[in-house]
């Protein structure tokens, strides 16, 4: 029992780290294209 609460615990923030690393991915595509348009 203890163990899956572990285990769920670090799914958990491992699809946080996911979630966020997402979002900074497309906000590096958001700079690089409004950089293109704009040069």
């Amino acid at each position: 029992m203890l163990n899956e609460l572990i285990l769920y615990r670090a799914n958990l923030k491992s699809k946080k780290m996911d979630v966020h690393r997402h979002a900074t991915f497309r906000f590096q595509i958001r700079r690089i294209v409004n950089g293109l348009l704009k040069g």
